[in-house]
């Protein structure tokens, strides 16, 4: 739940920045790089509202209780660390793609499972997975 709430303020933080850079930068419409920095800063903007948008509806869906649950065949891949890190696994059940932290599941290895699959309904990123 922490790094959900740290990453909602993260999405925050970069929307409220985009709004800055265009405040700013739209005061100085003689600027070389002026037609850049807006538009950048506008894509940056609207994706960040739109994370936005989905971590909020993801956020009232998991404190209403509204998870979604699927059950089946679960192909589970698990891809190679790099010196970045870990990265996220990915789990597939029938047609739906799922996505996980590979520190959140360590006991999760790659293979085909059957499995009970718990996840948030918009960013589809799995918060429970119990193999059967």
């Amino acid at each position: 739940m922490i790094a959900f709430s740290l990453g909602f303020l993260f999405k925050i933080i970069w929307l409220l920045g985009a709004l800055t850079v265009i405040q700013i930068f739209s005061k100085k419409r003689d600027h070389k790089d002026f037609k850049k920095v807006i538009i950048t800063a506008w894509l940056v903007f609207l994706i960040s509202l739109f994370l936005i948008v989905v971590s909020s509806l993801d956020l009232i869906a998991l404190m209403s209780g509204n998870i979604k649950e699927s059950v089946g065949v679960c192909q589970v891949y698990v891809p190679e660390p790099t010196a970045k890190g870990s990265e996220g696994l990915e789990i597939v059940i029938d047609s739906l793609r799922l996505s996980g932290g590979v520190n959140d599941f360590p006991y999760v290895k790659e293979g085909t499972y059957q499995c009970n699959v718990k996840y948030l309904p918009y960013s589809k990123i799995v918060i429970e997975f119990v193999k059967e």
